[in-house]
């Protein structure tokens, strides 16, 4: 069947069959999935694109968080992660936008993503000598009635975080494929990027107390192996394999290798499930993917629970879409109908989050009376 809706939208259709039987089947309505795509990227091109050389905080080129309610970007949080264009919440963007533009080039969008790598990115926010990470570039002076997030400027400039180094792993990875296949880029050419890459993913299994967890988009890193196998860049693949390794044998070792820097998160399980596969554990794989089913909404055929992870209320986040990778995966090996269903309903729960104007908000609030989108 091929079906339409008017309006985006939770929606049911009741499906009577076999003599008085029936069943609901809910949907997400959205709009075509492409342009949606589009539209965020240029939303946070023109939107969300900070053009101030006189930022005190060297924020200029970043793209700053965009409030919906008041239409704007903002520049102060006492969350000052939020605006320091560090950590999930703040590579999100260039993330994104990136990865978008390996399938769908647009020269404006690849020249204002260049001119963050290299106007802020490198300069401000990554040491090129050691390629540690700072936590923010904004940070406030403290007081004793200060809240937590209000990190001092000593603070700011830490380094351990483990889950942030993955996110630029991928963003220079992004820029080779872009400047392999299209000839964009221009501040540095694709084998320049590449090696940022993968200078980058060492410091990344070598820093922190979660440098052997599995860590959001982290099996992207496994592209960026086969990339310096294919260009012959031998030491540096052999180097970059031996960390992998590394990493690999802690997820076969450990007999629930899912933890996180939070209790209840769900980071972990695509690396994990795609490291195994690389070097093929079938034990650790067969078991990621029960828990990763498990996880699954426990079979409840509603859309914001059937392909999203068990998190309090919160659906339509990012674990959910990494984590039905694995799921769609298995499926394209084992025909497997449950890992279709619960793979695609999580891949495409994200997409609930993108509006057409190109707003993309961060998760969904699905508890019965409050249904609503959050930042």
């Amino acid at each position: 069947m091929t079906l339409s809706f008017k309006g985006r939208g939770q929606k049911s259709l009741k499906f009577a069959y076999n003599g008085g039987r029936w069943t609901n089947v809910h949907f997400y309505s959205i709009e075509d999935l492409e342009s949606l795509i589009k539209a965020r990227a240029q939303f946070i091109t023109h939107r969300q694109f900070l053009d101030d050389p006189d930022d005190p905080f060297n924020r200029h080129h970043m793209f700053l968080p965009f409030d919906y309610q008041i239409e704007s970007t903002y520049s102060d949080s006492d969350s000052v992660w939020e605006v320091g264009r560090s950590d999930e919440y703040d590579f999100s963007e260039p993330v994104f936008l990136a990865e978008k533009n390996v399938y769908y080039p647009v020269k404006e969008e690849v020249e204002a993503l260049e001119a963050y790598v290299n106007d802020c990115l490198i300069k401000h926010i990554q040491n090129q000598e050691t390629f540690a990470l700072r936590a923010s570039l904004y940070w406030k002076q403290r007081y004793p009635s200060c809240p937590w997030g209000h990190w001092t400027e000593e603070r700011s400039k830490e380094s351990y975080r483990t889950y942030n180094y993955h996110h630029v792993v991928n963003v220079y990875h992004a820029f080779y494929k872009i400047g392999n296949r299209y000839r964009l880029t221009e501040q540095k050419k694709p084998l320049e990027y590449l090696k940022l890459a993968y200078k980058t993913s060492v410091k990344w299994f070598n820093t922190g107390p979660w440098r052997h967890v599995g860590v959001v988009c982290g099996s992207n890193v496994l592209n960026v192996l086969e990339d310096l196998k294919q260009e012959k860049l031998q030491q540096e693949y052999k180097a970059l394999l031996n960390e992998i390794q590394k990493c690999n044998q802690v997820f076969i070792e450990t007999p629930y290798p899912y933890s996180s820097e939070l209790f209840v998160d769900q980071a972990a399980h695509e690396q994990v499930y795609f490291f195994t596969r690389y070097f093929w554990n079938q034990e650790k794989i067969s078991k990621t993917l029960q828990v990763i089913t498990a996880l699954r909404g426990c079979n409840q055929p509603v859309w914001f629970s059937y392909g999203n992870d068990k998190r309090v209320d919160s659906a339509c986040w990012y674990t959910e879409s990494l984590n039905g990778m694995p799921l769609l995966k298995e499926f394209e090996e084992t025909g497997d109908m449950e890992m279709l269903i619960k793979g695609y309903a999580g891949v495409m729960s994200v997409t609930a989050n993108l509006l057409p104007d190109g707003m993309g908000f961060g998760r969904f609030v699905s508890t019965p009376e409050d249904f609503h989108m959050i930042l």
